[in-house]
């Protein structure tokens, strides 16, 4: 079932959440995610 760009709504919330930060393109979130997990796992 693919739902076309037209039926789907956008809510006031969901636009106001989106762009809240701004991440590099080459942001390596799983690499920040390890050490984070490495570091509270010590």
């Amino acid at each position: 079932m693919k739902i076309e760009q037209s039926e789907v709504e956008i809510t006031p919330l969901v636009i106001s959440l989106s762009g809240v930060i701004n991440l590099e393109d080459d942001f390596d979130y799983q690499a920040q995610h390890t050490d984070y997990l490495m570091e509270k796992y010590k």
